[in-house]
């Protein structure tokens, strides 16, 4: 494959070139951003939550208890690894979101937290998994 670059022209290698692709893709976000993406997407829930029909002072009350009674998880690869992801957000919700420890499960935990509440409102944001609201 020939590529232009400032006029010139330049053959790349078909292994060089799906390097050079897989470059281009590469996202990075900063740990600030990644910090502010959290905490925009965890009060974006606050749609989902609240009547946003009352006044200030029953909307703020009414989100503290849903952040008071939030309890978070986070995945895990297939075979769980110490370098999954999903622990630093685990980390992340308590240091971000300044959620308690004991809000923040393991998997195994939460599925045994759901399995003893079974009526408890589960509100999941993964498009495979269904939210279950009591009643």
């Amino acid at each position: 494959m020939a590529v232009e670059f400032r006029g010139r022209r330049a053959r790349i290698r078909r292994p060089a070139l799906e390097r050079l692709l897989v470059l281009l893709r590469f996202l990075y976000y900063s740990d600030p951003m990644v910090n502010q993406i959290l905490a925009s997407v965890f009060q974006d829930l606050s749609r989902l939550v609240l009547d946003h029909a009352h006044s200030f002072t029953p909307t703020r009350l009414a989100w503290q208890s849903f952040v008071r009674r939030a309890i978070v998880t986070y995945v895990t690869g297939e075979s769980p690894n110490p370098t999954d992801s999903g622990y630093l957000f685990a980390r992340k919700a308590r240091q971000v979101l300044d959620l308690y420890e004991d809000q923040i499960l393991n998997p195994a935990a939460f599925a045994d937290m759901v399995r003893m509440n079974p009526d408890r409102h589960i509100e999941t944001h993964n498009p495979l998994l269904p939210t279950r609201r009591p009643g």
